[in-house]
């Protein structure tokens, strides 16, 4: 199922209503159980459910193992979608009640601090890159929002290797929440048997929190967005040993956390 559809419309241009169908993203509530007891409940589009499955618990229960889920089902009723994995291994330490929506990790937290203190610090990267190559890949990224060209309403986040900084199809996931996208691509990239480390991930937006914290523990170093960062994202970031590259596009980028040991000049 794709994550978007078209709903009829009214459309008013220049003085004169037309009657046509649009093309909308899809926003459905997910909720997801593990060994038949629910974890948690998100608004999600409802396409790459099962990376979705495998990236949440990836980026929020540090469940990272392909075959750790040895059965694995999609339940729709009525609009809902429920998601059955199960793992013998697994240890809820938390359960949310509520929906989760973008940043909803602080809710967990009382103090700031906590919140910050909370996020593993990251590895050193395996090797420099140049920024030249890290825009370029995040400006193809673009060309791959599938579900933004036809909606104007879908996140994508991506993940490159140092092998290849180039985002391609198979590690690029949209959905109508930011963090949502981030988990699809870490879901794919792991049932596709990705299991190095990422050099990069890539937003299509901005950088809150919540983005940070999931990067960080996947160990990956770098951050790259095409829109801005929060104060909190760029203080947990630094805590966190990670670098935020922010508004990069048109050969230019504000960055916060260290650059030394992370960009080289370019070859």
């Amino acid at each position: 199922m794709s994550g978007h559809r078209a709903l009829p419309s009214h459309r008013w241009t220049a003085g004169e209503w037309k009657t046509e169908h649009e093309v909308v993203a899809n926003e459905s509530l997910v909720t997801i159980y593990v060994n038949e007891r629910k974890i948690t409940s998100l608004l999600a589009s409802s396409d790459k459910l099962e990376s979705l499955y495998r990236g949440h618990l990836a980026t929020e229960y540090n469940c990272v193992l392909n075959d750790a889920i040895t059965e694995f089902s999609i339940q729709r009723t009525n609009g809902s979608i429920d998601l059955h994995g199960t793992i013998p291994s697994f240890e809820h330490t938390l359960v949310r009640e509520g929906i989760v929506t973008s940043s909803c990790g602080a809710c967990d937290h009382e103090q700031l601090q906590t919140l910050i203190d909370s996020v593993p610090r990251v590895d050193e990267p395996e090797k420099e890159l140049t920024m030249e190559s890290l825009l370029e890949a995040l400006a193809g990224m673009r060309n791959l929002q599938h579900g933004f060209q036809v909606t104007g309403g879908m996140h994508a986040a991506a993940i490159s290797y140092y092998q290849a900084l180039k985002p391609s199809l198979d590690l690029i996931s949209e959905d109508i929440g930011r963090h949502n996208a981030v988990d699809k691509v870490i879901g794919g990239a792991l049932s596709e048997g990705h299991f190095q480390r990422p050099a990069i991930l890539f937003l299509s937006g901005r950088c809150g929190w919540d983005i940070v914290a999931k990067a960080a523990r996947l160990n990956i170093p770098i951050i790259a967005s095409i829109g801005a960062a929060s104060d909190l994202a760029i203080q947990t970031a630094r805590m966190a040993n990670m670098t935020l590259v922010t508004f990069a596009r048109d050969q230019k980028a504000v960055v916060y956390g260290r650059q030394e040991g992370r960009f080289k000049a370019k070859d």
